[in-house]
């Protein structure tokens, strides 16, 4: 990108904060926290779509700027950092939930895997245990009803 192409990028992306700084620079002390969310997404803004503002340190320094300019004194540490410590915990809760959805998935599928190779096994019978004393098609039945318990009881 050359000079002229990055100054009009700059003034296309910088533009966007003229307003709300100077808004910030009349407000009172206490009315400044209600602002600063907005503020920050327009910054945030400017750090993902601007060809120049795209990283770490350039938009950190143009924040510095902008604030120190207004007479407010920034510590050296990155403002960004407590966002990324909250987006790492973020990561960190995503990854304990898919471990967690993995492990609770391989436990419902080995639980109805059991129970469905123990149906599979009656199913593959050619004659059904029937006792003695049932009739065929009563015995059918019988045996069919302990197989539908059998798939239903643990789905409970």
């Amino acid at each position: 990108m050359d000079g002229s192409e990055q100054a009009q990028s700059n003034l296309r992306f910088l533009s966007i904060l003229k307003e709300p700084f100077q808004e910030l620079s009349t407000l009172r002390p206490k009315d400044i926290p209600d602002k600063l969310p907005h503020l920050i997404s327009l910054v945030r803004i400017i750090w993902v779509n601007s060809p120049y503002y795209n990283t770490r340190e350039r938009i950190t320094a143009l924040f510095r700027k902008r604030l120190s300019g207004k007479g407010w004194v920034l510590d050296q540490t990155s403002i960004f950092a407590q966002v990324d410590a909250f987006v790492q915990r973020c990561k960190d809760l995503l990854e304990a939930i898919k471990r967690t959805f993995d492990k609770k998935a391989v436990d419902v599928y080995m639980l109805f895997n059991r129970e469905l190779a123990l149906v599979n096994k009656e199913l593959s019978k050619k004659l059904p245990f029937l006792p003695a004393h049932m009739c065929h098609y009563a015995g059918l039945a019988h045996w069919l009803r302990a197989l539908h318990r059998r798939i239903d009881r643990p789905l409970k």
